[in-house]
């Protein structure tokens, strides 16, 4: 699909109220529409796959420069890539109301959002329903906002689950005010390195009633600088986070303080450094030299 163009929905396709799509090894090029869907639209429609497909330079005057779902049950999006996309939100991806989403060896470099989510947006009307997002073995780079969530903005979102994600940040963070803005009840990192430099305030602002970080690093030096009104916002949160130990590079610091926020704990951690136990190393018992 190459050089379409719409003035209301889907620059190149449009769906509206089916069981199943499916797309497969599709390429939409340099499609236009002044509204929803650069590349593609989909409404009302209950189970979409996405495989090894390539959105490539879409541009949406609205939501969703590559692909833009509104109501749909489950989306299973899976080895595709979202290259130089151009919307007010959401570019790469945007989908609006959603049961189960799942996100897997996906691509997303330069994307480019007006507004919100640079690389993708998924958001509910409301944190009640029940919406379970997975992102998974996917990699980001060099995607930016204007406003807020340069590589992703997700929104009232009951579980977010992301393992094995590599996020390369630049410079071209230079006016957004966070790389991951994430609106959820419970979020789960599992090995998500995030690389590079940032001028971003802010590299991860979250707000979640329950938090899990497991082997996360982050190589960026604004990673201290994490806003302690947005992190957790609840009085029964806990918040766990395991580090990589600096001292026998095997196992991991456990830091488990009943706070209200991660920037504290980072404060607590560094401060501390006696009370943080590496748990897997076999000389745990002298292994606290407090680095993080």
């Amino acid at each position: 699909f190459l050089h379409n163009s719409a003035l209301m929905e889907g620059g190149a396709v449009y769906v509206k109220e089916i069981d199943v799509l499916k797309q497969i090894n599709c390429q939409l090029f340099k499609n236009k529409i002044k509204s929803d869907g650069g590349g593609m639209y989909c409404y009302r429609t209950t189970h979409i796959i996405i495989f090894n497909s390539e959105y490539c330079k879409n541009i949406a005057i609205s939501l969703g420069g590559g692909v833009s779902i509104f109501y749909t049950v489950r989306v299973q999006i899976v080895k595709a890539k979202f290259i130089n996309n151009r919307a007010k939100t959401g570019v790469g991806i945007h989908i609006m109301k959603f049961e189960d989403t799942r996100i897997i060896m996906n691509l997303f470099v330069e994307n480019f959002a007006l507004s919100t989510g640079g690389g993708m947006q998924l958001e509910n009307v409301d944190i009640t329903f029940q919406a379970k997002l997975s992102i998974l073995y996917s990699y980001f780079t060099g995607n930016s906002a204007d406003q807020s969530g340069a590589v992703m903005h997700i929104k009232n979102v009951k579980t977010l689950q992301m393992f094995d994600a590599l996020i390369v940040v630049n410079q071209r963070y230079n006016i957004t005010i966070s790389v991951l803005n994430v609106h959820v009840q419970h979020m789960i990192l599992y090995n998500i390195l995030l690389q590079g430099l940032s001028t971003s305030p802010v590299l991860v602002d979250a707000v979640a009633q329950f938090m899990t970080f497991k082997n996360i690093m982050f190589e960026c030096p604004k990673f201290a600088y994490l806003h302690d009104e947005t992190v957790v916002n609840t009085d029964d949160a806990f918040v766990e986070v395991q580090y990589q130990c600096t001292h026998c590079k095997q196992g991991y610091y456990l830091v488990q303080p009943n706070i209200l926020s991660i920037s504290s704990m980072i404060n607590y951690a560094t401060s501390n450094p006696k009370t943080i136990r590496c748990y897997k190393c076999p000389i745990h018992a002298t292994c606290r030299d407090g680095t993080i």
